[in-house]
């Protein structure tokens, strides 16, 4: 369920089809701006709080999608 909500989101800000390895800031030359409103929407659709010191941590599109699913199994 994650994978099939994130992708959708990652697409339409960072326009890429396949985006799992890629790096956020390396690859994708995404800026603090856009991950600040990736996070953003991912905090406010999935009712999740990102602290800024694990946030430094999702180098990878995989490394988001990761962390959401491990959240979403801790708060179960």
């Amino acid at each position: 369920m994650i994978e099939r909500f994130l992708e959708p989101e990652m697409r339409s800000k960072l326009q890429v089809e396949d985006c799992d390895d890629l790096r956020m800031i390396d690859d994708l030359g995404v800026d603090s701006l856009i991950m600040v409103e990736i996070v953003m929407t991912i905090e406010e659709t999935l009712k999740l709080s990102i602290p800024d010191e694990e946030l430094r941590g999702l180098q990878s599109v995989k490394d988001v999608k990761d962390y959401i699913s491990q959240k979403i199994k801790g708060s179960a």
